[in-house]
């Protein structure tokens, strides 16, 4: 049998005193597909971790707009609500925050005079290069849990999933 860490092992125990108790409808989250999706992305999301705030000044939702854009730019503020899931408020508010510091710019549309593109700014580019290895780096630690044929799994499953979670989400809703 092999041996687990201390840390495993309580949150182990954790998970298993909190299936052991029901809520009132008898709901048990912990084995819930998207109650664990959300607790993994919470804990490894580079935005959320309190040392990678303080040493790059940037939040969660900066990171994940910053990013959108380090790899797509120029896009709509729409294209970056696509491509996070992240909604319409949440990315507004990211962007206010990272053109008030200058790390994003609004340009006009060339094709819709109403619409604005979004790009990085000469110090959002340089921010976000500084952030990529770092992510990169910390997104293989924390993958480190699984085999490389895990991780492969793992995130073709995912990007099933979410195609066809998108797919769902866009249906009319039956009452």
């Amino acid at each position: 049998m092999e041996s687990q860490s201390s840390e495993q092992a309580a949150g182990g125990a954790a998970e298993n005193a909190a299936s052991e108790k029901t809520t009132p409808i008898g709901y048990d989250f912990t084995n819930s597909l998207f109650y664990h999706l959300a607790s993994v992305s919470n804990r490894a999301a580079f935005g959320a971790d309190p040392s990678n705030r303080r040493r790059f000044g940037i939040n969660m939702r900066e990171w994940r707009v910053l990013a959108v854009l380090g790899a797509f730019q120029p896009v709509t503020a729409a294209d970056v609500v696509e491509v996070t899931g992240l909604d319409k408020a949440t990315v507004s508010r990211a962007l206010k925050d990272l053109e008030r510091r200058h790390l994003v710019v609004r340009l006009p549309h060339p094709d819709d005079a109403r619409a604005r593109l979004l790009a990085l700014t000469p110090d959002g580019v340089a921010l976000n290069n500084r952030i990529v290895p770092e992510a990169q780096r910390q997104e293989k630690i924390c993958a480190a849990g699984l085999s490389k044929a895990e991780q492969a799994d793992l995130l073709r499953l995912l990007k099933k999933l979410s195609h066809h979670v998108r797919a769902v989400r866009a249906a009319p809703v039956e009452e």
